[in-house]
């Protein structure tokens, strides 16, 4: 199909958004620090992606619980600027728009830190025992 929008805006939007899924990804494997239980996480969590992104399921017809759901996803909000860019041709600026609230992703990037920085002190705190 043709398309009709920036590939450059399609680009960021991924970086955006594959950036969020780490940030995700990281903040279940040091809230559980299991790599199985983290991997249970990530898949509750993504499991309705594919229906709350709005392309099987219209997101006007979507009760308030969805909703909430449907943001939560960074994947929603990269389909936006997909559809927007390759179908409609979007300017970068109503793309961008469609993006503005993956900046809560700061949130578990922050905590992912605090999680990183805790277990950091922890393990050298173990190390410093040991060696005395």
């Amino acid at each position: 199909w043709p398309m009709e929008g920036s590939l450059v805006v399609m680009l960021l939007a991924q970086l955006v958004t594959v950036v969020a899924c780490i940030i995700m990804g990281a903040l279940f494997f040091f809230l559980s620090m299991d790599p199985a239980r983290a991997m249970s996480f990530a898949g509750a969590f993504t499991a309705p992606s594919f229906a709350f992104m709005g392309i099987t399921f219209p997101v006007s017809d979507m009760n308030t619980l969805a909703h909430a759901w449907r943001s939560l996803l960074p994947i929603t909000h990269y389909i936006e600027v997909q559809v927007g860019q390759a179908s409609y041709g979007a300017s970068a600026a109503q793309s961008f728009s469609a993006l503005w609230p993956m900046i809560w992703y700061v949130v578990p990037l922050l905590l992912t830190a605090a999680f990183i920085h805790k277990y950091r002190a922890a393990a050298l705190s173990t190390q410093k025992r040991e060696a005395a």
